[in-house]
């Protein structure tokens, strides 16, 4: 038995995510989960301790002591009544391991009412001038740490070509790496003609004197941000 500071859980848990979601993928994007009896049969599943269960990892906790950084072993291989009394305890990842990522895509899971990621991009992209939106959707870079969740790609395309125009071409632009794609690109921006620093920076003082209204002249001025009760005005008659 050992004694784990609660203030290492946060730690603990990131690690977790890292080894069991990326090097061994632990965390899995199902295109399926969602599907009538997709989700009862990983429940059904995960209720088998033996190798039926087809789903089960096992993280193995570190106890600072002999092991200094968990790790994912394979369930069917260590059988309990085989292990030391004092064997290091281990977390079991069953049905969790599609259930977790599938709040990217869908927030209400959990009671937050909130768009998932594919929403939000056919959100962005109607906001977006109409003859502008079949080129950005040839277009689009999946960057961030979660991208790299097996199955995240193909989820995330599939999702999306059911949101679109069946005459549109949905392309995923293929990012070397997604956790530092974002701030290279920013780096390669500034690299450029400092002449035109005015354009890429907002101060404090423009902020203050112009508010929102600031980043729509400066970056966003090819969008229509006109309100909706000026395009109903204009819809009225003229009396």
């Amino acid at each position: 038995m050992f004694w784990v500071n609660i203030s290492s859980l946060c730690k603990i848990s990131g690690k977790i995510k890292q080894v069991a979601g990326f090097n061994a993928k632990g965390c899995v994007v199902s295109n399926c989960y969602r599907r009538r009896g997709s989700a009862t049969a990983y429940k059904f599943l995960s209720r088998y301790r033996d190798a039926r269960n087809t789903i089960r990892r096992e993280y193995v906790l570190p106890d600072f002591c002999r092991l200094s950084r968990g790790y994912l072993r394979d369930p069917s291989q260590t059988a309990k009544s085989s292990q030391p009394e004092d064997a290091p305890q281990a977390i079991t990842l069953n049905r969790e391991r599609f259930a977790l990522p599938e709040l990217l895509f869908h927030p209400s899971d959990i009671g937050l009412n909130q768009m998932g990621v594919v929403e939000a991009v056919v959100e962005s992209l109607s906001r977006c001038p109409m003859n502008l939106r079949a080129a950005l959707v040839q277009n689009i870079s999946l960057v961030g740490g979660c991208t790299l969740f097996p199955g995240f790609r193909e989820r995330f395309f599939t999702d999306l070509r059911s949101y679109m125009d069946v005459d549109w071409c949905v392309n995923l632009a293929d990012v070397s790496n997604p956790i530092t794609h974002a701030w290279s690109c920013a780096t390669a921006a500034f690299t450029g003609d400092m002449a035109t620093e005015d354009q890429l920076f907002v101060t404090r003082d423009e902020w203050n004197e112009h508010g929102e209204e600031i980043l729509h002249k400066k970056f966003l001025n090819f969008l229509d941000f006109e309100s909706e009760e000026a395009e109903e005005a204009s819809d009225e008659p003229n009396e």
